[in-house]
């Protein structure tokens, strides 16, 4: 199911091998875009983060990649810095693509989307959430 579908721009810049996909993101919460960074060392690549999972954001990230001739299955570390959906988004749909990939995210991230995916955690991600908003809107 596409929840919803927009333009997506993006911009791929290199600096001393660095590289940072920096892909639009439409949102009211003044999330502009988010980035991604792949470097390689010694012939390894590595993928900082793995960006949203929604269908024109992914479709864009993959076609850059093949602007650098690169796909999916050439990286061989994906690091995760934290368990927000723009950093860890498409995290499952890479490693079901690149099997072979291994993911890279501290402990406190890996328990924190653990407990995130639990079925049995849902009213209490409920509650936060309901929490979370009522405060941003109360501030503003």
């Amino acid at each position: 199911m596409i929840l919803f579908s927009y333009k997506v721009n993006s911009d791929v810049t290199e600096i001393d091998g660095v590289y940072r996909f920096q892909i639009d993101f439409p949102s009211s919460i003044g999330l502009k875009f988010v980035c991604m960074y792949l470097f390689k060392i010694d012939n390894v690549h590595f993928l900082i983060d793995a960006g949203f999972n929604f269908p024109d954001w992914k479709k864009t990230f993959f076609s850059e990649l093949q602007k650098l001739n690169l796909s999916i299955r050439d990286i061989d570390y994906l690091m995760i810095t934290h368990e927000h959906p723009d950093h860890c988004g498409m995290m499952d749909e890479i490693k079901q693509e690149n099997p072979d990939i291994q993911i890279l995210m501290h402990e406190i991230t890996h328990d924190l989307m653990k407990w995130m995916t639990d079925p049995k955690n849902e009213e209490d991600i409920q509650n936060s959430r309901d929490e979370l908003i009522s405060r941003s809107l109360s501030y503003g």
